[in-house]
This record gives C-alpha cells, structure tokens and sequence, in this order.
C-alpha cells in the first residue's frame, strides 16, 4: 500500500532524512574547508618562507660585498703604518727643526696621494691634535670646523678602542659621506670618507625579487644609504615602526612589507625591503583558486546531498521500509492504530468548512472460532482477505487501520457531495462489503458463521467546531454495538 505523506512517522522520517543530508553535507564543507585552509596555510608558509630565504641570501650576499669594500678602506688605511716616519711623525711636537719637519711632511703627502689613488676618496689624510692636517682633507670637511674641533670630533667617533678605529655618519653636518677614522699615534688621527652613493655597487639589484630596496643603517639607527635617498638621514625605527628594540638578523612580515635584516663587521646592519603584495602575488593567485576548488566543492557536495536526499526519500528505499515497519500492521498491511489515529486526527483538523467525515468501525462476528478451528495460520489468512475485500469496495478513498485483533476502523472524506448522496454511496459499499464478505468465507468457515458487523458515522466540518478522533470513533463503535445487538452482519449509523 502507497505510504501517506501525512502520517506522523512520515514527518519524523522526513526530518530525519533532512538532518542526514545536512550532516552530510556540513562534514563535507568542514572536511573540505579544512583541507582547503591547511593546503593553502601550508603553501603560503613554504612560499613565504622560500622568498625571504631569497631575500636573506640576497642580504647576506649585499653584506659580504659590504664588508670587503669596508674592508678595502680599512686596509687601505693601515697602509701608512708600513713606516715608522708615516706613523710616529708628530706634527704637534714642538722644537723641530723646520727643515726636517718639511721633509717629513712632503713624505707622508707623497705616500697619502699615493695611496688615495687606489680609492676613489673624497677625503683622505692625516688630522693632528692642533686641527692640522696632511693629505686631501677636503673643503667641505674643513669648513663644518672654521673655528677648530675637527680633531676632537674625529676622536669622539673612535668606538672600537682594541682597533682604535671607528665608523660614522653625520648627516646634520655632511649628509652626503661616511667617515672611516683610524688613531694613527697618540695626537694623529687617519681619515678617510667616501660618498655615500659609492656603496651602490655593494648592493646588487635582485632580478627575482621585484620592487625590493636596500638601506644601510649606523649604530645609532640613521639611514646611512638608501638606493632612492629620500630617506637617508632618518631613523629607521621610524621608517619601520615594527622594528623592536634590538633588532638584529631576523625578517618581520608586516600588512605590508617583508623586512630582512643583518649585520655587518662595523656593526652597522643592511635592511632590505619587499612590497608583500608583489612578492606573494603568486600565493594570492593560490588562494583564489583554493577559494575557487572550495566553492566548486560546495556545490558538488549539495548537489550529492540532493541527490541523496531524493534517493534516501524514495518509498522503496531503507527509510521508506523502516517506516513501513512503524506506521503500518504488519500483517494486514493497513496502518495501525496509532498511525490511524494520527492522520485522521490530522484529517480532521485541517479539514476545509463543509468537508463530510465517515468513521467507521468494523469488527468481525466469530473471528475467535476460526483461530480454535482452524489454528491462528488460518486466521492470520483471513485477516489478509478481509482486508482485501475491504479496500475493493469500500474505494480508493478509504483510509484503513487495525485497531486489534479483529477490529478495524475505516476514514473516507468527503468534501463537496449532499449528505444523502453520501448516506446513499457509503450504505451501496457496505451492502457490496457484506455481501463480499458473505462469499468469501461462509462456505469456508461454514462451522464458525463468521459475519461482519459495522458502525458509522457521519460528521461535517463547521467553523468554530474542532472534530477529534477519539469521539468521532466513539460514535462509530456505538453504531458498531447496535449492529452486533440487533442480529450481527448488518450496519448501523450513529443517530444523536
């Protein structure tokens, strides 16, 4: 028998079938969403650790020519202690002989232009205690100190006292040049500078790395070199607010740029710099399409769940006989009582003003003799025909239900014929019925005079009025009593 959408185990299937699908498919878009962000987490941490492996070798790379061209001025410089006239000569000392002292002095300049040659400096040469000098000390240099300092500025900027040497920038006073001082004897200092922009041929372009720029910042945190120079000068704590204290050969990955850092032999640190959003273009490009995989995941797993749905749903599938099992008799084939008693309650309540209700009950005479007669087989049998002499007459309308042993209860609704019609066509299919019935098992069941006795009721809807199961029914079984009273194998309608 086709199952009822309406029944209350229908519902409950229903939603049951409703919530596996929605399990289904969360674990799907969980599942999936999971594998997608871990895939994509894990590519973006390779490829973003790739990149600034790239830009720390590049940065070590810009370290090293660093360190040999800074290398190159010192060594430079300790050239002029390769004699003691270059080393010892004091030009502070008082009581020379003039004629020595000039010879002196034109030997150191000889060896200062001789040495200058072999860098391209811009200041090279030897200042004394009394600010005098020897070698090219340029004008720019001579001028910061018209009234004398220079020696004692220079001093101040000896740092590494085992070397007795020292690096520095002073962009308020010469913005455009590093200084490299070196203690000569105890009231001469070297000093060699150079311009900034000489060091751009320590920093080498980095074709892999588009948009990246490098800077070459003191001890005090000024930017000594910039490629583009708009921020030489500046504090690069301010440049890169990100930067902790104490920051040293690490990189940062900022909202947007990716800061390398390291260290060279003077102290002073290279940073190099790389738009994030031109370095991980390509990661962008990755987690669209991970975006892109995940919605056509998506859509896969709710198509699937549709289909699921629609599969799960069918009648002749598992739920469809699970709920077999529990709405109906499962010998007869017809609901049992309390699915009954649900959709006609169902029924009921819903119905439409005017719609006309039959209840009926039917219970049959003797049942009790054909299972002491014949065994309970036989009367299981019986059951099963009766049923099948009930749905042939009473119509296709008819909703049938067991409600025990030999009883059953029978709904047919009716919404639009007159209420004789209907007295008329339910008294044609209950004489069709008995008669039926009469047929089928008297001359079988001869010995047991099995007949069937029947109670009806007819209710209409009307607003305002709730029609229920229970006293529908409880109409029906008093009709079905009169029946039985009066003689059995007969109808009778419940009369108020």
């Amino acid at each position: 028998m086709p199952f009822n959408n309406n029944t209350k185990t229908d519902i409950q299937i229903r939603r049951f079938t409703f919530r596996i699908v929605i399990v289904f498919l969360l674990a799907i878009t969980v599942a999936t969403g999971t594998i997608t962000l871990i895939l994509t987490r894990k590519s973006s941490q390779e490829m973003k650790s790739k990149v600034v492996n790239l830009i720390q070798a590049n940065t070590q790379l810009q370290i090293s020519n660093l360190n040999q061209y800074l290398g190159r001025i010192e060594d430079t410089a300790a050239l002029l202690f390769s004699d003691d006239i270059y080393c010892e000569y004091d030009a502070t000392k008082e009581g020379q002989d003039a004629f020595e002292k000039i010879q002196q002095e034109t030997a150191i300049e000889k060896r200062l232009q001789d040495i200058n040659i072999l860098q391209n400096f811009s200041d090279f040469g030897i200042v004394y205690a009394d600010d005098s000098s020897l070698g090219s000390i340029s004008n720019t240099t001579l001028e910061l100190f018209p009234d004398g300092g220079l020696y004692a500025y220079l001093e101040g900027h000896i740092t590494d006292e085992r070397k007795e040497s020292g690096w520095f920038f002073d962009y308020e006073r010469c913005y455009d040049r590093l200084y490299y001082v070196k203690r000569l004897n105890e009231h001469a200092i070297i000093v060699a500078a150079f311009y900034s922009r000489e060091l751009s041929q320590s920093f080498t372009d980095m074709e892999d790395v588009p948009g990246m720029q490098s800077y070459l910042v003191d001890s005090a945190h000024s930017i000594v070199y910039a490629e583009s120079g708009e921020i030489l000068g500046r504090n690069a704590e301010e440049v890169w607010n990100d930067l902790p204290d104490g920051y040293s050969n690490y990189w940062i990955i900022g909202d947007k740029e990716v800061v390398v850092v390291g260290t060279c032999k003077n102290d002073w640190q290279v940073i190099c710099v790389a738009p994030e959003n031109v370095l991980f273009a390509e990661q962008l490009g990755i987690t669209r399409f991970a975006i892109i995989v995940y919605i056509i995941m998506l859509v896969v797993a709710m198509t699937a769940a549709g289909i699921l749905y629609s599969q799960v749903a069918v009648k002749d599938g598992v739920l469809s006989q699970i709920r077999q099992k529990a709405d109906y008799d499962q010998l007869t084939n017809v609901l049992n009582k309390q699915s009954f008693r649900d959709l006609v309650d169902t029924k009921l309540a819903h119905a439409g003003e005017g719609t006309k209700h039959i209840c009926m009950m039917l219970d049959m005479d003797n049942f009790k003799l054909v299972n002491d007669t014949y065994g309970h087989q036989e009367g299981d049998k019986f059951l099963k025909k009766s049923v099948v002499i009930f749905r042939e007459t009473l119509g296709t309308q008819a909703i049938i239900g067991r409600m025990g042993g030999d009883e059953f209860a029978v709904y047919i609704p009716f919404e639009h014929e007159e209420e004789t019609v209907i007295r008329e066509e339910v008294a044609r299919r209950l004489d069709a019925l008995l008669d039926a019935f009469h047929k089928q098992f008297d001359t079988h069941y001869e010995s047991c005079k099995v007949s069937l006795s029947a109670g009806i009721c007819l209710r209409i809807t009307v607003d305002g009025i709730k029609l229920g199961f229970e006293e529908s029914y409880q109409m029906a079984d008093r009709a079905l009593y009169v029946s039985k009273e009066n003689g059995k194998h007969q109808y009778n309608w419940y009369e108020d």
